[in-house]
This record gives C-alpha cells, structure tokens and sequence, in this order.
C-alpha cells in the first residue's frame, strides 16, 4: 500500500486538512484579483503596518473634514443667494422711488411705493428666513429658530415707535433708534436669532468661518429703507405732503447709499466661498495621493493574482479528485 505513507486512516484526515487551506488560498486569491489588494496587508507588510496605519487613519479624518466642508459650502452658497435676492429687492425698489419722485406727486404715487416697499420688505425678510434641513442660515448661534418676526410684525412696532412723529427728521430718528440701538426694537422684538455661530473644525482642527446673521447693519439698514416707505401709507404717520416727500426721498437714498455696505457684505460671502473651495480641492488632492500611497502598499500585480487563483483552482480540483478515487477503494478494488 504505497499510496498511503500517512497510514490509512491518516489519510483522509490530512486530505481534508489539505482541501481546508486550498479553498481558503482559492478565496484569498479571488479576493484579491477582484478589488486589487492583498488579503491581509499586515501579513504582505510583515507586521510593518505603522505607515499604513497612518494613511488610513488620515484618510478617514479627510472624509468627515470633507462632508462638513460640503455642508458649509451648501449653507454659504444659500447665503449669498439670499443675500443677491435682498440686493435685487432693494434695487428694484430704489429704482421705483426714482420714478415716483419724477413724477407728479400724489396718493397714488404713494400707495404705489408703498406697495412695492411692502412686497420688497417681505421678499427680503422671506430670504432671510431660510431654513435648510432644520436649520436658519441667518439665525446664528440660534438656529433652531426663525431670525426674524413677520414683514406685519416689524410694522406694526415700527408704528408705535414712530406715533406722535410730525416731521421727517423725528421719523428717522425715531426709526435709527429702532434699528441701531442693541437695546432698541429690532433687537430685542424683531430680530430673534443670536450671535454668529462659529463653523466646526473643517481641517487640521481650524474653525469654520461664520455665516452672517440677519441682525447685520446692512440688512437692518435695508429694512429701515424699506419699512419707511410703507409707512408713509399704512397711516402710521401723518405728515405734511412736504415731510412726506423728505421721508420718500431719504428712503431711496438710503436704499442707494445702503448698496455699497450690502455688496460688501456679499463680497465677504464671496470670499468665504473661495476660501471653502479651496480647501475642498486641497483636501481632494491630499486624498488622492494618499489613496495611491495605500494602493502602493497593499496593492497586488493583477496577473500574479490571476496565476495563484488558478493554481489554487488546480490544486483543489487535484484534492477532489484523489479524495473520490480514495474514498471508491475497497478490498475488492485493491485485491483485482
């Protein structure tokens, strides 16, 4: 009995022991030529896996660096739409005032303008009101809240602030106290979001920058524009025809000299938003060569891969078929 050195009944044993670590070589080799890396890197690396360790650890720091950075991106790219939103409402109703003030003044000429600079003050107050998946863009540190009250709101304070006002100057100072004062109506009444809110940690453990919040100067600067007009026909003051004209005319100026501190604002945006992209390309590529580092280490030659893959697949198949030709022996078999 030659073909059994191992003993008869030993046999079979080491076959199966033998059939054992070729299936595991034929599922190691299929796994590696399909995603191109070795099974087990600490094994390829002989325990050297500091390096890929730090790759790696790296690399999933660059991954949670990168889905905060594009939550920034999104808020910030919502920002500025807003902000161009309230920039047009502004502008489109300076330029409405110039043509009312060119033309014959009169009720309709001023229920007109106060027409326009109510759906202006809504439009801008809706804009700044914008939610996204739970969270106002303009609120601050508050962002669970609405940052401002209601377009009905803010002229119905704005009404009792300036009741008893006979002139046009009295208005504007009545309405600057409103707006400007930390202490003042807007503040405290209309503006119901809190400080900026500081972004979180978007690379290397530096903060992310802070959107602006509706209690910015110019937009409560355009707000002021906007609201006086309208009340200049929702009956909350009555002025002489000449006062009125004055309040009208500050208005659009306002509005106009209020244009170069709202672009700024929307520069600062603009700026961020550079800034923000080009982290995401540096992060991209710091990824990318990483991944190829990875690749480097741990990667296996596809034709390799393929050549033990069959070898392996050849040497179970020889396992099968000399396990069958054994396991069909008998006394009468041997004895022929």
């Amino acid at each position: 009995m030659s073909w059994a050195t191992l003993g008869t009944l030993a046999l079979p044993f080491h076959l199966q022991r033998t059939g054992v670590q070729a299936r595991q070589d034929l599922a190691r080799h299929s796994h590696e030529l399909t995603t191109g890396q070795v099974a087990s890197p600490a094994r390829h690396l002989r325990g050297d896996i500091g390096a890929l360790h730090s790759i790696e650890n790296r690399l999933v720091r660059i991954d949670g660096f990168q889905n905060a950075l594009k939550q920034t991106v999104t808020a910030f790219d919502l920002a500025q739409e807003s902000l161009n939103k309230v920039a047009r409402a502004g502008d489109d109703l300076a330029k409405k005032l110039v043509l009312t003030a060119q033309s014959v003044a009169g009720p309709a000429a001023r229920t007109v303008a106060a027409q326009a600079a109510r759906s202006a003050l809504e439009e801008t107050i809706s804009a700044l009101s914008l939610n996204v998946a739970g969270r106002s863009i303009f609120s601050g540190v508050h962002s669970d809240r609405v940052p401002l009250a209601s377009a009905e709101t803010l002229l119905a304070e704005l009404g009792a602030a300036v009741d008893g006002q006979t002139t046009a100057d009295a208005v504007m100072n009545a309405l600057s106290d409103f707006f400007d004062d930390p202490e003042g109506g807007f503040a405290t009444i209309i503006y119901r979001g809190g400080a900026p809110a500081v972004g979180g940690a978007l690379d290397d453990g530096r903060p992310g920058p802070a959107l602006p919040t509706a209690d910015d100067p110019a937009l409560r600067r355009q707000m002021m524009s906007m609201a006086m007009v309208v009340l200049l026909d929702n009956g909350a003051l009555t002025l002489d025809p000449g006062q009125e004209g004055i309040l009208q005319q500050r208005a659009m100026t306002g509005l106009l000299e209020n244009g170069p501190a709202l672009a700024a604002l929307q520069a600062r945006v603009g700026d961020v938003q550079a800034e923000l992209d080009e982290r995401q390309i540096r992060l991209s590529i710091e990824r990318d060569r990483l991944e190829v580092a990875r690749s480097d280490m741990i990667s296996v030659d596809p034709y390799k891969a393929a050549m033990a893959l069959e070898q392996s697949r050849v040497q179970l198949e020889s396992i099968y078929a000399v396990t069958a030709r054994i396991a069909r022996l008998s006394l009468t078999e041997y004895l022929r």
